[in-house]
């Protein structure tokens, strides 16, 4: 219960007392000086237990004073014996429907209800049933007065609950918001490192050619070694650019064949190497088993130059029983204590998300051989399948 509620069951209580009290000294000439006091002991209880003790029910001095205030609306009730003193089991009854369990509230309003009857009864001095039979009629009151009651606890416990249901959904959402952020983080630094990392590599390599052509005085050749060094940085520096403004949306490419040949052929052109291929016509595939794919192609052909000094590349690309199988196959050298970096880590996420496999061993040459296997699933397919399976699994860590 906010304090403006809390505020307004105050306000309503107070004037309650006030209002019952008046009624009673105005109406009882003879007995005023007693009813204030029972009205007096009513209200300071009530007053103390309120405002200045809020007591749990199931504290034993809840109850102690509770029996208190029964005690002086019954005495109110025998010494006024009209509908009046009515009001004072109400206040009483209503505050233990809202705040106490069935297994208390309901025998407590039976009780009002019976103090009610036997006030009365005391007052007129225990006359015949049938001059007193208006109080049966009265129970109703005291049921609809619990129902009130009962029913405004039942709505504020369910505001309560929707309010904590809309705070927990709000959390979930800021956790989710802050989760996807770090999501986009990961897939930029992928991007970044998958397209800058390659072209770094293959420019070094090409310095490094133009540096062996010009020891031997091919000057023509240097130069026109640098001219393709300079095309392939700033095609990779469009590369970038488009990454950052698209990230995942265009991840996908006009012609998959075509690009991963392009990939081979820029990479031969760069770095002076020589690359064998094999790619059979691909199975129309979703935009992140291309993406996948391309990346396993740059990543293979980058970790091959960088670390393992690789002069020679072959490149099979095939699918066997709805399988995709790409084999990368260098000439260079595998360390022994082989670890995944960065980009291939990131590798083998993509690859899990596909269901798919990423595995690295040494080929019969001593080089790397690296290879990429998914499901050649159809571009048709949902991509928020995907999407939301990467979100599902990005939560769960």
């Amino acid at each position: 219960m906010n304090n403006r509620q809390s505020n307004a069951i105050h306000l309503m209580l107070l004037l309650s007392l006030i209002l019952g009290g008046f009624i009673l000294y105005q109406t009882n000439e003879t007995r005023q000086l007693l009813l204030i006091a029972l009205v007096l002991s009513f209200s300071l209880i009530q007053f103390f237990r309120y405002w200045l003790w809020d007591i749990s029910y199931k504290n034993w001095t809840f109850y102690a004073l509770l029996g208190l205030q029964w005690l002086a609306a019954f005495g109110i009730q025998m010494v006024d014996g009209s509908f009046v003193p009515q009001i004072f089991f109400f206040i009483l009854l209503a505050e233990l429907a809202y705040k106490t369990p069935r297994s208390i509230s309901v025998p407590f309003t039976l009780l009002c209800y019976g103090g009610f009857v036997a006030g009365t009864a005391l007052n007129q001095g225990f006359p015949p049933f049938e001059e007193i039979s208006y109080v049966v009629p009265r129970f109703l009151e005291y049921a609809l007065f619990f129902g009130f009651a009962f029913i405004s606890k039942q709505a504020f416990e369910q505001q309560e609950k929707l309010a904590k249901a809309y705070e927990r959904l709000y959390d979930s959402m800021q956790e989710l918001e802050e989760k996807t952020l770090i999501q986009e983080r990961i897939r930029i630094s992928q991007e970044i490192h998958d397209t800058i990392g390659h072209t770094l590599t293959t420019s070094l390599v090409s310095i490094q050619t133009v540096k062996q052509l010009l020891t031997k005085g091919y000057y023509d050749k240097a130069g026109n070694q640098l001219e393709h060094s300079r095309d392939h940085i700033r095609e990779s520096i469009e590369k970038v650019r488009h990454a950052s403004h698209t990230l995942y949306e265009q991840q996908s490419f006009i012609d998959l064949k075509q690009s991963l040949i392009a990939l081979l052929e820029d990479t031969k052109t760069q770095s002076n190497i020589t690359v064998k291929k094999s790619i059979e016509d691909l199975p129309p595939l979703s935009k992140m088993a291309e993406l996948t794919l391309y990346r396993a192609l740059q990543e293979g052909i980058t970790n091959g130059l960088r670390h393992g000094k690789s002069t020679c590349f072959s490149y099979h690309l095939y699918v066997k029983d709805g399988i995709l199988h790409a084999h990368l196959i260098d000439n260079g050298h595998l360390p022994q204590d082989f670890n995944l970096g960065f980009g291939l880590s990131s590798l083998r996420q993509r690859l899990r998300l596909l269901e798919g496999k990423l595995h690295i061993s040494q080929a019969e040459t001593g080089g790397c051989h690296l290879h990429v296997s998914f499901p050649a699933r159809s571009r048709h397919t949902k991509e928020g399948e995907y999407r939301n399976e990467e979100n599902k699994r990005f939560i769960s860590r």
